[in-house]
């Protein structure tokens, strides 16, 4: 199958934030095969800080509301100390004010390239994987490419083939529009856009697990097909690492029982 430019995510999935959801997701992907990194949630700033020392330093903290779902804006990386996980949470509730609820805390993943792994469903019931960059490599690159599942092993390999080769070529059209040439030298990443091949090491280039991603995509788009109920899901951030993936965020929505529908407010989508 062609593979083709994937629709980014993050506004497919709206409404309310509701843990007991995403704890039922990163149920249901453990039962796949695909762990979710362990999170603890927070009310304070002192509170934070035990969770950060319970969890083990450095620790993404990221705020918790209804409406906060998906905002860059509500996520800090890589605190290393109590004093930072105390500052960090201090200033998210100023600037969120009563939209913050609290926060979700998780140790942080050794350094690696980021990408997002998300499914969509069709009206018809068929199943979409998608593959794109994240992290600050996303902000810059916004190719994706996308299969219809189940994923063999072969076609997992593809997507990230493919999702390497169309990144290096938008980034050699981006370098070459702002320089105003054409043709602009291939191979250079640029600035904050790592090479989802290798990531940059002081001695020399660190290869990451490729294998285990295209593991990762076979295992979410047999996941998509056996459980309808299912509607989206949303794998923001896959951290690949030289040993491994690390699934760092899950949002998803269910399609609602009949019983659910009788009673209203039991289920939603969440992030």
């Amino acid at each position: 199958m062609i593979a083709r430019s994937a629709r980014r995510p993050g506004t497919a999935i709206a409404g309310a934030d509701d843990p007991s959801v995403r704890r039922l997701l990163t149920v249901l992907l453990g039962r796949y095969g695909i762990p979710v990194a362990e999170t603890v949630t927070a009310d304070g700033a002192d509170s934070a800080v035990e969770a950060a020392w319970w969890l083990g330093f450095p620790v993404t903290l990221v705020a918790d509301g209804p409406r906060l779902a998906g905002h860059r804006a509500t996520v800090r990386h890589g605190l290393a100390t109590p004093s930072q996980v105390r500052l960090a949470y201090r200033q998210l509730a100023a600037m969120l004010g009563s939209a913050m609820t609290g926060v979700r805390l998780r140790r942080q993943p050794q350094e690696g390239a980021e990408v997002v792994v998300w499914i969509t469903r069709s009206r018809g019931r068929s199943v979409q994987v998608s593959l794109a960059l994240g992290g600050p490599a996303g902000a810059l690159v916004t190719t994706g490419v996308t299969r219809q599942a189940p994923l063999s092993a072969r076609q997992a390999r593809d997507m990230l083939d493919e999702l390497r080769d169309g990144s290096a070529a938008e980034r050699d059209e981006t370098a070459a529009s702002a320089a105003g040439t054409e043709g602009a030298p291939t191979g250079d990443a640029g600035p904050g856009a790592p090479d989802l091949a290798a990531a940059p090491a002081p001695c020399e280039p660190a290869p990451l697990d490729l294998a285990a991603l295209a593991v990762l995509l076979e295992r979410v788009s047999r996941l998509a097909v056996a459980v309808p109920e299912v509607l989206e899901l949303e794998l923001n951030p896959v951290i690949v690492t030289r040993c491994g993936t690390a699934v760092a965020g899950v949002r998803g929505g269910f399609r609602r029982s009949r019983a659910a529908r009788a009673a209203p407010g039991k289920l939603r989508r969440v992030s």
